[in-house]
């Protein structure tokens, strides 16, 4: 239960597992776009803290942007309330019923590669929010993302945080495939196939 209110969404006890790891998944985007943001945010010398209470009290009122907003702000990633081994378990299992469903979602393939770099970082008992480091200047982690569509009129929006003067590579592949490739410097990791 995720509240304090019962919502019926089936008739099979998968649908509501399914909800549940998605919700994991939408707060998963939402960390990551929040560490981007906060991240640019203090290059352009905005005060981080500032910068999420105005969020928070404006565009993004809730427990997710003000909770995690905080924790990034204030690079506060312990006690974890809940580990990157955990938020990565979850993003498996979306990215898991996704192929299931025959459904892409380009921002989990992003994700898990983030993921994966944060832990092989020795972060893998932080509170999750800590991805928002890879982001930040000397914590920046070179990468390799592809995110694949099953249909060629798929628009993929990956967000592109790279280093200045660095771009991505756009490439389209025959048949009903396309795929956008970032590189973030000289190494790369792979997502998961």
């Amino acid at each position: 239960m995720i509240g304090s209110r019962t919502w019926r969404l089936g008739e099979c006890p998968e649908q509501a597992n399914i909800v549940k790891i998605l919700g994991n998944y939408l707060i998963a985007c939402a960390i990551q776009s929040l560490g981007e943001a906060v991240s640019l945010a203090e290059g352009a010398g905005v005060d981080s803290r500032q910068f999420v209470e105005l969020l928070t009290s404006t565009l993004f009122p809730g427990a997710v942007y003000a909770g995690y907003g905080s924790m990034i702000a204030e690079r506060r990633y312990q006690p974890a309330g809940f580990t990157m081994v955990l938020g990565r378990k979850d993003l498996h299992l979306a990215l898991d019923a996704a192929t299931d469903h025959d459904t892409p979602l380009p921002i989990g393939q992003l994700l898990h590669a983030v993921f994966d770099q944060a832990i092989a970082d020795g972060h893998g008992a932080h509170d999750w929010a800590v991805v928002a480091n890879n982001n930040r200047g000397d914590h920046r982690r070179p990468m390799t993302v592809t995110a694949v569509s099953t249909s060629p009129d798929d628009a993929l929006a990956v967000h592109r945080y790279c280093d200045r003067g660095r771009r991505g590579a756009v490439s389209r592949h025959s048949g009903r495939k396309a795929a956008m490739t970032e590189h973030f410097g000289q190494h790369a990791i792979r997502p998961r196939t």
